[in-house]
């Protein structure tokens, strides 16, 4: 009995709660042998069985810390408390009613633009202009461009240099192809001069238009005329003037102004011509384009009189020939081959072109031009009737330079 006591107690000193204990906690309280019992052991053990605990580890205490590591921590601790005092000694500030109004959006500061496009193109097209200011228009157009995009430069603020450059040599560029442009009509104008107008004038000349009769004089005189109405056209008038040289010299380009006149003698309309006018029998042929709704009565013809005709310092005229007529619904065309003859360059003609139905009436008239014409030089011409010719008609034509 001592030896279970003994065994009891040792369980109990050594702090082990036995199995049995936790599954009849009433009877914890019980002596070992009733104890045993009581769970149904019939036999006691042998000799008691001692609990012994397992190892454990014991940590290692931290060291103590240094003098410099505790009086780093005291100075830390009064620098919180001075912190805190300074919090709780500070005024409330309050919040602020509203946040002041944002200011106006600032503009990007101003200064010279990074692209240089227009600066650089303006200085290419002036480099461009200076080289082919030679050239006639074309120097007068690029250096204008170039002038332009110059000053479109510096306004934008792009490279100064650049613009500067380009406008100086568009502005140089320019004048020198209007100076080419100058110095070639001056030199034309001396051509002509000295083709057809370079002539020594007699003493009794006299250029004052004077009205061209029907009867034979020593000046140019009106064998034939008629006009009339276009064809579908009521506001536009053609009318054909056949005029007489009587001189066996081809006149010099002189001016000739045909008026069409209303019943009661007023001028409804002027049209003029300027050519030669080769000896024996010539055409004038043209049109009066806005009378409207009035009707032509007659017409009347000015030209030089005896004493303003000159006669042309050339030999020669133009020759119209291989004329081919095609008509349709609407027109009549011809066409034709003009040769000049002349001993000199001629800077412009007509070709006058009358048509006359098969009783000889005339009934229309048309003119071809053509441009400049070296002597022995072939160029082709063509004029054309706004209304279909009927069949039967005859054509003749004049040739005249001027």
């Amino acid at each position: 009995m001592q030896r279970r006591a003994r065994f009891f107690d040792h369980t109990a000193i050594c702090g082990i709660r036995p199995f049995w204990g936790r599954l009849h906690p009433p009877q914890r309280a019980l002596h070992g042998v009733d104890l045993w019992h009581s769970i149904g052991m019939s036999e006691t053990p042998g000799s008691p069985e001692y609990y012994t605990p397992p190892a454990q580890s014991v940590p290692t205490p931290a060291p103590p810390p240094s003098i410099s590591d505790a009086a780093q921590q005291w100075s830390l601790a009064q620098d919180g408390k001075a912190h805190a005092a300074a919090y709780q000694a500070a005024p409330y500030q309050p919040a602020p009613a509203s946040y002041p109004a944002a200011g106006p959006y600032a503009p990007p500061p101003s200064g010279p633009s990074t692209r240089q496009g227009i600066a650089t193109t303006a200085l290419v097209l002036g480099i461009i202009a200076l080289l082919s200011g030679w050239i006639p228009t074309w120097g007068v157009v690029i250096g204008v461009t170039t002038i332009i995009l110059a000053v479109v430069a510096l306004a934008k603020k792009q490279s100064k240099g650049m613009a500067i450059s380009g406008l100086v040599m568009g502005v140089v560029g320019a004048i020198e192809s209007i100076a080419v442009i100058v110095a070639i009509l001056v030199a034309a104008n001396n051509v002509i001069d000295d083709d057809f107008y370079h002539m020594t004038l007699p003493p009794d000349y006299d250029d004052s238009p004077v009205t061209l009769g029907t009867v034979p004089s020593d000046g140019l005189y009106i064998t034939e005329q008629a006009f009339g109405e276009e064809p579908g056209d009521q506001n536009v008038w053609w009318y054909v003037v056949y005029l007489e040289n009587p001189q066996d010299v081809t006149l010099a380009p002189t001016e000739i102004t045909v008026d069409a006149l209303a019943a009661d003698g007023t001028v409804l309309e002027s049209s003029w011509a300027y050519q030669t006018v080769a000896p024996g029998n010539s055409a004038i042929v043209g049109n009066f384009w806005d009378i409207g709704d009035a009707t032509v009565d007659a017409i009347t013809v000015t030209g030089p009189g005896p004493d303003g005709s000159l006669a042309s310092p050339f030999d020669g005229a133009l020759i119209f020939s291989d004329p081919s007529v095609e008509t349709d619904a609407y027109s009549t065309t011809v066409t034709g081959t003009v040769t000049s003859e002349v001993s000199a360059n001629v800077y412009g003609g007509n070709v006058a072109i009358v048509a006359r139905d098969e009783a000889g009436t005339i009934i229309g008239g048309a003119t071809a031009y053509l441009q400049a014409i070296e002597p022995g030089e072939s160029v082709a011409v063509d004029a054309r009737f706004y209304y279909p010719l009927p069949s039967g008609v005859t054509l003749e034509y004049f040739t005249s330079s001027f």
